[in-house]
């Protein structure tokens, strides 16, 4: 879904996603929100809140949004992150203050969203939310998004979605996921949004309905008819072409159409002699 120029323009100085991401996000929440999956959204690296200003615009009066970080930079690394990931460790800095303007700016208020700085291995030790309907881990390295999904993931429910944002970027991001689901037998239907970020809805087992399709309006039953029905009379037209061509080819293939080729090849010879 595109979103509204004006609340892109206010957020892309606090947040390094591109469009195209942010764009997932609010069709993720729309989503969540018409099938009514119950629960909050929970955002694990919140850097500057320009993400969790894009989640906050779908905030219905039953949802609370959660947003963890350290606000002290990215964490140490391990082997598992690569050895590019160790050029980064305390780097992307942010404050409460960033976070906190920026959801001013977009008219989220305060009592709608509880800011826990630290450490995930401290903060996910307080209080947390009783369920989560949409978890958005940008936590970058191994240690730190397996131990996002290892706390979060148990509280969702059927239908909830999962967002890493680092799955294709960075290899911790997608080692950690891997190791996930080994652990816990997931084998979720993993789609993906650009060259970085990857999404599963919980509990879903195929993609023969869109989740683009899940947020348009529910077609009526007659129109629903029609569509079928339309579509079986295509169906029926292309295996009929298929036919005829398969009979063309086969003429054309035959004596009968090479003598016929010949013969007017040689009329089309004496026409053309006589004058």
């Amino acid at each position: 879904m595109a979103l509204d120029q004006s609340l892109l323009k206010i957020i892309q100085p606090y947040t390094m996603v591109t469009q195209d991401r942010l764009e997932n996000l609010a069709l993720l929440g729309k989503y969540l929100n018409t099938d009514q999956i119950p629960g909050d959204f929970v955002e694990c690296g919140a850097y500057r809140g320009g993400t969790a200003a894009i989640l906050s615009q779908f905030l219905e009066p039953s949802r609370h949004l959660w947003l963890y970080d350290s606000f002290a930079g990215m964490p140490e690394t391990t082997e598992k992150d690569g050895d590019a990931a160790k050029q980064w460790i305390g780097k992307c800095v942010a404050s409460e203050q960033d976070v906190r303007e920026v959801l001013q700016l977009v008219g989220t208020s305060p009592e709608h969203y509880t800011i826990q700085p630290g450490w995930f291995e401290t903060t996910f030790k307080q209080t947390l939310p009783q369920q989560v309907a949409l978890l958005h881990c940008d936590a970058d390295w191994y240690n730190s998004v397996l131990l996002v999904l290892e706390t979060f993931y148990p509280l969702m429910p059927v239908g909830g979605c999962v967002i890493l944002d680092d799955f294709g970027h960075w290899e911790g991001c997608r080692e950690a996921f891997y190791e996930f689901c080994d652990r816990h037998q997931e084998r979720p239907v993993l789609e993906r949004v650009g060259t970085d970020q990857a999404f599963w809805i919980k509990g879903r087992t195929h993609n023969r309905v869109p989740i683009l399709a899940l947020n348009q309006p529910p077609v009526p039953p007659v129109a629903q008819a029609e569509l079928q029905a339309s579509q079986c009379q295509i169906a029926q037209l292309q295996y009929q072409i298929s036919q005829l061509q398969a009979e063309i080819e086969a003429m054309r293939s035959s004596k009968f159409w090479r003598l016929r080729t010949q013969w007017t090849r040689l009329k089309q010879f004496l026409s053309a002699s006589r004058h």
